[in-house]
């Protein structure tokens, strides 16, 4: 076989090697980020359900943000094994990955909203209850 087509092949199949990995790559920082965006609204949830039976407040009383955040210090995340020491440190709530948007608290009764009703690159409508409803949460 002629040495230039072995080159040939062998650049060709490297550039094939290339163009999976990259795109595997791109899938899983978009899947990655979606399901961060996702755990940043439970875990704001969790906060404003504490402060909700801490204070003895009714599903319509909304909590300010300041002490979202309080309380989400003192709650170590449901998805974290351990207590990571980074937590109760945190400066601000999360915003969201895609827009860096603040998420919607609305009252405690209510779901934490995400300001984009769907993630261009992941499609998925993080306020869909059907979305929700694939990671059996509460």
């Amino acid at each position: 076989m002629n040495p230039f087509i072995k080159l040939a092949l062998l650049l060709s199949m490297g550039g094939v090697i290339t163009i999976i990995a990259f795109t595997n790559y791109v899938k899983s920082h978009q899947t990655a980020s979606l399901h961060s965006c996702y755990f940043n609204q439970m875990w704001i949830e969790v906060a404003k359900e504490k402060w909700s039976h801490d204070n003895h407040k009714s599903d319509t009383d909304v909590p300010t943000a300041t002490e979202v955040l309080d309380y989400m210090r003192r709650i170590t995340p449901m998805w974290c094994g351990v207590k990571f020491p980074q937590f109760p440190n945190i400066k601000a709530i999360p915003t969201c990955f895609a827009s860096n948007e603040k998420y919607i608290l609305g009252a405690v009764g209510t779901r934490v909203r995400c300001p984009q009703t769907a993630h261009a690159w992941g499609g998925a409508d993080l306020n869909d209850e059907s979305f929700r409803q694939s990671y059996r949460t509460h």
